[in-house]
């Protein structure tokens, strides 16, 4: 009797921790290294909510007069036209960095040479101009810069990636002219394709970020039923390597690793934490000659590796689970 009774209790004990009984899942014990920071386990919708308010709170406030200047072949569809007017100009404006000493532009293209004469006419020498040229044949839809974005909508207008990628395309010019404040608080620095020095989850990841959130701000994508979702679908069906790393490995940008979605996750997390400031600030402290790792922590005010750890914790919770 004694053994029957000793076995109901380790069935009962078992089934408690797997969710049985009532059906539900008990969650995974909280780690102690959110007391570290006087912070809580939060769930996965307080972190998305969170990190929502946090954007909305810090773009309603001006900061720069950063002017912006879109040039369009003619052709292209005014609707991008204004996509890039409207998400380069809120951005450029929300946030606190040197003020570059021109208006930052914007080319929308559809042939090189139209290209090329553009860039020429405003300024930019023949090899700088030429780059983009080069670029711009590799049909990429848009590429960056540090003071200048171009858009290619021969390949644009050729996927019709106005309607089979409008998150993308809305996204984008809050996502470009974001990169050009990175560059500009890190003092020229970049990842690179390996994300040695800074894991491209972090660049790239932020800059996703604040693109979706400007969409959704500008009324062109809504965050919660097409920009988030967007980026759970990417992850779900991008390479296989990238959902079988950690966060902490997610540092090149190639064929193999795609660390726009996992980063985007990364740092909706973060801001719902830290606010937007203070994920910025990491940008102005690699500026200064930090490491990644001491540029984070001097930004967030959270160690690098315990930001790894809380992460782990909500990453399946948020949609982006490690396989």
């Amino acid at each position: 009797m004694k053994i029957f009774v000793g076995l109901i209790l380790l069935i009962s004990v078992l089934l408690a921790g797997c969710g049985g009984g009532g059906g539900e899942i008990v969650p995974a014990a909280e780690s102690a290294v959110w007391a570290k920071y006087g912070l809580k386990k939060p769930s996965p919708s307080s972190i998305i909510t969170s990190a929502s308010d946090n954007f909305k709170s810090y773009t309603a406030t001006i900061r720069n007069d950063q002017a912006i200047k879109v040039l369009a072949q003619t052709g292209v569809d005014a609707t991008l036209t204004a996509w890039v007017q409207d998400g380069a100009k809120f951005v450029a404006t929300r946030f606190n960095y040197p003020k570059f000493s021109k208006p930052f532009l914007d080319v929308i293209a559809i042939d090189e040479q139209w290209l090329l004469n553009t860039y020429i006419s405003e300024g930019f020498s023949n090899p700088q101009s030429q780059s983009r040229v080069v670029a711009f044949r590799l049909g990429a839809p848009a590429f960056g810069g540090s003071d200048t974005n171009t858009w290619n909508y021969a390949t644009i207008n050729s996927k019709n990636l106005l309607v089979t990628d409008k998150v993308g395309m809305a996204q984008t010019p809050g996502h470009e002219l974001f990169h050009a404040i990175q560059e500009t608080l890190a003092k020229g620095q970049t990842p690179g394709p390996k994300g040695e020095l800074i894991p491209n989850w972090y660049w790239e990841g932020a800059a996703t970020f604040v693109g979706l959130q400007t969409a959704d701000g500008l009324k062109v994508v809504d965050y919660l039923t097409l920009g988030r979702p967007n980026m759970v679908v990417r992850f779900k069906n991008g390479p296989v390597q990238t959902r079988s790393l950690n966060l902490s490995e997610i540092k090149a940008n190639d064929s193999t690793t795609d660390p726009y979605a996992i980063g985007f996750s990364a740092i909706e997390f973060l801001v719902s934490q830290v606010g937007m400031q203070k994920m910025i600030d990491v940008c102005a402290a690699l500026g200064s000659g930090k490491n990644f790792g001491d540029a984070f922590k001097q930004g967030t005010g959270i160690e690098l590796v315990d930001f790894y750890a809380m992460f782990d914790e909500v990453r399946g919770g948020l949609e982006f689970s490690k396989n």
